[in-house]
């Protein structure tokens, strides 16, 4: 059976170590406040998320990509693969992919300025993805028009977080 990839998250990695010439930028590293700032976020992401069993973690090779992809991969247990085109920007790629893609979701866990420019291609709308924030795509049968089903940023996800949790 053929297997129709019907969600596609976007999620922008967390807050990084700084742009500095001492450190390449495939090496930046979460923060501290950058993991905390995600821990808080996380249950409120989970409530956004499609109940799919079968759901991917896509990630860029770049570090801060793959750690905010291992502490969502801690709250949802699936499995990370890692794509060039993620930290390339490179859209094309990122649409052959998906239309190969085995499963119903995929959350894509990315870098600005390539979430804005993707959701532009992909909707008419740039979305300003702040550090931590998401949205969720729904895309026709050609994979040529997508609609947006949400988009939060890292605050809201946090305050739905907490009001899930009284």
């Amino acid at each position: 059976m053929i297997v129709l990839l019907e969600n596609i998250v976007f999620f922008r990695h967390g807050k990084a170590q700084e742009k500095v010439s001492k450190i390449e930028d495939t090496k930046r590293h979460l923060t501290e406040e950058g993991k905390e700032l995600l821990e808080t976020e996380m249950k409120g992401l989970m409530l956004m998320m499609p109940d799919d069993p079968a759901m991917q973690i896509w990630a860029s090779k770049l570090d801060r990509s793959r750690e905010t992809a291992e502490i969502i991969k801690q709250h949802i247990g699936k499995e990370i693969l890692v794509f060039d085109f993620i930290n390339t920007g490179n859209y094309k790629d990122m649409i052959t992919s998906l239309k190969a893609c085995p499963v119903n979701s995929v959350l894509i866990v990315g870098h600005e300025p390539w979430l804005g420019d993707w959701s532009k291609k992909m909707t008419g709308c740039r979305l300003p993805f702040k550090k931590g924030a998401g949205a969720m795509f729904k895309p026709d049968t050609d994979f040529e028009k997508f609609s947006i089903s949400w988009f939060v940023q890292p605050q809201g996800l946090s305050n739905l977080g907490l009001k899930a949790s009284r």
